[in-house]
């Protein structure tokens, strides 16, 4: 038992066991399995040595904890502590067990033991969740409330779904304040998702690749597209439904209606004007670890397909200007204590950068690259450039997302502000860019559109020109995604970041795509193999 619990305690320190768990997001947790395994080690020997131990033994080691109990219940007025009348209750059964040695012969007093750890524990997750859950719980008449489900939102939504109907890889973008997984609710494919043990392919695209900018510094949420119109045409984006006060609408969606699910709230439903061919086929590939900055990638990608392969890529891609050099920048109640240290004086201070009118005026938005992070004081704060704003955490939050360096798009202006909470700063400004757009309307005239029709086990690629090339698909690759054409087995990879590419060489007509997870059928005779060798150890123990 000793063994075992130090070889348990040694997997729980380090990082591979918790991500089994929780998928990094509070390490910290780690020592919880560190606790739970030895103390569970414990209670074994503790178990197995109770013919030796003494009444006045265990007496002593008892007293300590009943002083813990009763003080506990003193000073902590506000939760539910019943599960420590049960441990005394445990305790006095075992002190009776330990006094009359001749019960250790009898099955059922160590029958009324674990009856008693079996309630202990009920009783203890119960208390839990009166003192640490209910706060975050969903009632039934929050789930029946019109804020959870709203049948107006629905019945809009489902005349969305419907006119994209010959388009399985349709996605909208919405998001209620109720719920992260609004998609989920009313059932439409979107761009946000929840989980803090999904695909770390996608944290990477998010923060590293695209440098996507969220709402939020929050863990575990992937929110949105950051407006950014080639992301939305990559992602297949066609409708967007905001707030009616919603200044930062992108490039190329236009409003069409308002829809008001009740009568204090009003949503505005816009659509994408550019009809740019989201599954499509190319011969351009650029070289992934050529692309420097977030709008040269979003560029390559709209043209061609990239890949990390250097050997496959046959077309070399012409660096966005940055405009730094270009720009002004004064601060407005701040100033530079170094290099790399702002310090903001009052609310609302930063810096702005002015640029040349004719220059601002040449595109329709602009990207600016940047490392900040607050340094002190510990608060929640805002970071804004012009119309666009992202909430932050304060440094102490356990979910905090540090992101290094972030991408902002802005309508293009010859003033950017950018405005800070009151506080000391990191901060390096890395460039500033413009997007005209020529790239994504040439883009969606030059490309060859590909049909897609969805199965119930994957989907029917068909390649009507019989091209040779790269099938780019909008959605996320995986592992275990297999395409086949006729009875042969066609390459599929990852690119363009995290996107499905199908390698197309012999200009295939249909490609069929399917998805089986890895190592499904090793897994399932494991399980199979586990469940027979666990019967016959069973039976082996009762004969022996």
């Amino acid at each position: 038992e000793i063994a075992s619990c130090l070889v348990g305690s040694e997997m729980c320190i380090r990082d591979s066991f918790d991500s089994l768990f929780n998928g990094f997001s509070t390490p910290e947790r780690r020592w919880i399995y560190v606790f739970a395994l030895t103390t569970g080690a414990l209670i074994g020997l503790f178990i197995h040595y109770l013919k030796d131990i003494t009444l006045r033994a265990y007496l002593m080691a008892c007293t300590p904890v009943v002083i813990a109990i009763i003080i506990a219940n003193i000073l902590i007025q506000h939760e539910k502590l019943t599960w420590m009348y049960i441990c005394l209750l445990i305790m006095m059964t075992l002190g009776l067990i330990i006094a009359r040695k001749h019960l250790l012969d009898k099955r059922w007093p160590l029958a009324i033991v674990i009856v008693l750890f079996m309630v202990q524990q009920a009783i203890l997750v119960n208390d839990h969740r009166y003192n640490n859950l209910r706060k975050y719980e969903t009632t039934f008449s929050q789930l029946k409330s019109p804020n959870y489900h709203n049948a107006t939102l629905a019945k809009s939504i489902n005349k969305i779904n419907e006119s994209h109907q010959h388009n399985p890889f349709n996605r909208i973008e919405f998001m209620t304040p109720f719920s992260l997984n609004t998609p989920l609710i009313y059932h439409f494919n979107g761009i946000i998702l929840y989980s803090s043990i999904f695909d770390g392919s996608i944290l990477n695209y998010y923060d590293k690749t695209m440098q996507i900018n969220m709402p939020s510094d929050t863990n575990s949420t992937y929110r949105m597209l950051s407006n950014r119109a080639n992301l939305m045409a990559l992602w297949n984006v066609q409708d967007r439904i905001k707030k009616s006060n919603d200044p930062n609408l992108p490039y190329g969606f236009k409003h069409t209606k308002t829809i008001k699910p009740t009568k204090q709230t009003q949503y505005v439903h816009s659509k994408n004007t550019i009809a740019y061919p989201s599954a499509h086929i190319t011969n351009k590939v650029y070289n992934a670890h050529d692309l420097k900055t977030p709008l040269d990638r979003e560029q390559a990608m709209l043209q061609g397909v990239t890949l990390s392969d250097k050997q496959k890529a046959n077309t070399k891609f012409k660096p966005n200007k940055n405009l730094l050099s270009s720009a002004q920048a004064s601060y407005i109640n701040a100033h530079k204590a170094n290099n790399n240290s702002l310090i903001v004086t009052k609310n609302n201070g930063g810096i702005q950068y002015k640029l040349p009118p004719k220059l601002a005026h040449k595109y329709k938005d602009m990207y600016i690259s940047m490392d900040i992070v607050l340094r002190a004081p510990d608060k929640r704060h805002k970071i804004s450039v012009n119309e666009y704003a992202q909430n932050r955490n304060e440094l102490t939050y356990k979910y905090r997302r540090v992101v290094k360096p972030i991408t902002i798009r802005v309508k293009a202006n010859d003033k950017l502000n950018l405005k800070l909470s009151k506080g000391k700063y990191n901060y390096k400004i890395n460039g500033i860019y413009g997007e005209d757009y020529k790239t994504l309307r040439a883009s969606a005239k030059s490309l060859t559109n590909i049909k897609v029709s969805q199965q119930r086990n994957g989907y029917t690629l068909t390649n009507n020109q019989q091209r040779k090339g790269y099938i780019v698909l909008p959605i996320p690759f995986r592992d275990g995604m297999k395409a086949t054409a006729n009875g042969k087995t066609v390459p599929v990879m990852k690119g363009n970041g995290i996107m499905t590419v199908v390698h197309a060489k012999h200009g295939e007509q249909q490609i069929k795509l399917t998805y089986h997870p890895p190592l499904l059928w090793p897994l399932i005779c494991i399980s199979i193999v586990g469940i027979v060798l666990s019967v016959l150890f069973t039976r082996w123990i009762k004969h022996h």
